[in-house]
């Protein structure tokens, strides 16, 4: 029996078929994803994270970056710095350009997951693949000048270079997935060392393959391990970070970050996944009348479903790994778990829908228009550090930042009057000890030039001076109270308040 909708299904099942042998649809994707990381990227200013890799990337040769990192002033490897060095070369040193590397990790994460899920379902499940992580927190990291983007294309690269390998018994396919494989682990290790944890659902992978085949696939084995060997060139940096930054509270590692990575990848995918799946069981949409497309494989093999599996835990394996070994572990490090669902959730709509076109492209258009909607609706406010003004009167008086995340975009986006006369405080080993944040600030002091000066030698120079306070309390206020300086407020701006500090005679 027909239903009204079964010729509105016949046509999806014809323009299905058509997109099996279109090369387009993923660069259509792409396309698209990159215009709005792009749009997104100039119309946001960098953060304090960025302004890192942005000073960092402008060091003037390598011996200097590599001290750099050895002292601590960022946790990443030298290659993601590089890589953001020639985006600035090519194309400047705007927001844009400096965040390009991780547009381009984030979109040959799209190409990768569709070519890996069209493999084993249609082109139209694949397109739905390539779109899921957009309507999850992964997104972000395509406008963002970290290597966060640039782990999850490799990774996922290495998924696929791994099916690649394992799915052709011999020959030049399997020859290039093992090649392919190597590379691709060592570039997301060059790129971010917490990119070790990709061995975990490969291995996943790899163990179902073991028990099917009852012996070891030794190629496959040897390619992973050479691509982690770059590890041993990054152990003299990787040592030095781990001493300076796994005592700090602000990444102390507990049971709740389990939950709190899930909660953070994959909260703003929770509501267009539920419209799929309402989409997926709308009875006339699925009418029995209609045919599935083609599709080159029923659904993925054991050591697929197996190797996805272990990308969605990577939650519990980075605990692990942070609680026992590191000391230290964000959310954002486990970031690649998005590559898990999407590829398990694209596959198992697919065989729930029986692969009806009709259903793959209603999940399309529901992620895509998430996505679309979300990014039109998303304001852009101005940039609060440029818009900071100091009085008229004074104006020969230094300004105190005290707070280093407040300090380092300030010292960045300030109007001329402004940078003039910011200076960081150093009170580490007079008050109290420092936190990452404000360690970092004082590492990186001497590389990038920034005003850093002793506490007790800025008090003596300028008994007054302005001050930027956090909304919260901050050392630099309680000192000087405890001091007997008195503090007048001056204005307010983006919940920072300008004090006139003058000090106690």
């Amino acid at each position: 029996m027909r239903t009204a909708l079964q010729p509105l299904a016949d046509a999806s099942e014809r323009v299905a078929r058509r997109l099996e042998s279109r090369v387009w649809p993923p660069l259509a994707v792409c396309a698209i994803l990159a215009w709005f990381s792009l749009a997104a990227s100039a119309a946001r200013p960098f953060w304090y994270d960025e302004l890192f890799t942005f000073h960092l990337a402008r060091l003037r040769d390598f011996s200097t970056l590599w001290l750099a990192l050895s002292k601590g002033v960022d946790l990443q490897p030298p290659l993601f710095h590089m890589a953001t060095a020639a985006a600035q070369k090519l194309f400047g040193s705007s927001e844009v350009a400096t965040r390009l590397p991780g547009l381009a990790g984030y979109l040959l994460m799209t190409v990768c997951l569709y070519l890996f899920v069209r493999r084993r379902t249609s082109a139209l499940y694949g397109a739905v693949a390539a779109l899921f992580p957009a309507v999850t927190e992964a997104f972000r990291y395509s406008y963002e000048a970290r290597p966060y983007g640039l782990m999850l294309g490799f990774g996922a690269l290495a998924l696929l270079c791994w099916q690649q390998a394992a799915s052709a018994p011999s020959g030049l396919r399997r020859k290039l997935g093992l090649v392919g494989l190597s590379l691709s682990l060592a570039l997301a290790l060059s790129f971010h060392y917490y990119s070790v944890l990709l061995f975990i659902p490969l291995a996943a992978g790899e163990a179902v393959r073991l028990f099917q085949r009852r012996r070891l696939d030794i190629p496959m084995a040897v390619a992973a391990a050479l691509g982690g060997l770059v590890l041993i060139v990054y152990l003299p940096l990787i040592r030095d970070e781990v001493a300076l930054h796994s005592d700090h509270p602000w990444n102390a590692v507990t049971v709740r970050f389990i939950y709190d990575a899930f909660q953070f990848a994959l909260f703003p995918a929770a509501v267009p996944l539920a419209f799929c799946v309402v989409a997926l069981y709308f009875p006339h949409w699925l009418d029995r009348g209609t045919e599935p497309v083609p599709a080159p494989e029923a659904s993925l093999t054991a050591a697929e479903s197996g190797a996805s599996l272990g990308f969605i835990l990577l939650p519990v394996f980075g605990y692990l790994l942070g609680r026992f070994v590191t000391h230290m572990m964000t959310d954002r490090y486990v970031l690649p778990l998005v590559v898990g669902f999407a590829v398990l959730v694209p596959c198992a709509l697919y065989r729930a829908a029986g692969g009806r076109a009709i259903a793959g492209f209603a999940m399309a258009a529901i992620l895509g228009a998430t996505f679309v909607g979300r990014h039109i609706a998303r304001p852009n406010p101005p940039n609060p550090y440029a818009t900071l003004t100091l009085p008229q009167q004074d104006r020969d008086l230094p300004l105190v930042v005290a707070g280093a995340l407040d300090f380092v975009p300030q010292l960045y986006y300030g109007n001329p009057d402004v940078r003039s006369r910011i200076v960081c405080l150093d009170l580490a080993t007079h008050y109290r000890g420092v936190d990452a944040v404000e360690r970092n600030v004082l590492v990186a002091a001497p590389f990038f030039h920034w005003p850093v000066m002793r506490y007790r030698e800025f008090a003596r120079q300028h008994p007054r001076f302005f001050m930027l306070s956090p909304p919260a309390v901050n050392w630099i206020a309680a000192k000087l109270r405890a001091d007997g300086a008195s503090l007048e407020f001056a204005s307010s701006q983006d919940e920072t308040t300008l004090y006139l500090v003058t000090a106690n005679p």
